[in-house]
């Protein structure tokens, strides 16, 4: 008797994986600045995004939103491919603030600066 099922093909499993070029070294996780030669891994954007989020101070008095300097010199590469990725870490903090000021009335009259 013959298995006529298919086999069906998942997608590779894409983690994200932040490096810092000055110091050859790749980011720890966690909310403090640590940095290691073996990367931490977030296997999911949404992961990865909440762990970029340790990089925004909100100031709800001022209404604003202050990016740190935690990963302003890093890139962000995707694992296992080693390729990098089109935004850096900078860019998609930015990116989450825009989001949070497009999208919730809350925040519309915020603003986004960067740690000085």
């Amino acid at each position: 008797m013959e298995n006529n099922v298919s086999k069906i093909e998942l997608p590779q499993l894409v983690g994200y994986v932040i490096y810092h070029p000055r110091l050859g070294l790749f980011s720890a996780g966690g909310s403090y600045r640590k940095w290691r030669k073996k990367p931490k891994i977030w296997n999911s954007l949404g992961a990865f995004k909440n762990h970029l989020h340790f990089d925004i101070t909100t100031k709800y008095a001022e209404k604003k939103f202050i990016i740190g300097k935690r990963y302003q010199e890093c890139k962000i590469y995707l694992y296992p491919d080693q390729m990098e990725y089109h935004l850096t870490p900078h860019e998609m903090i930015y990116e989450l603030c825009l989001h949070k000021i497009t999208s919730r009335d809350y925040y519309k009259n915020f603003t986004i600066e960067y740690e000085t």
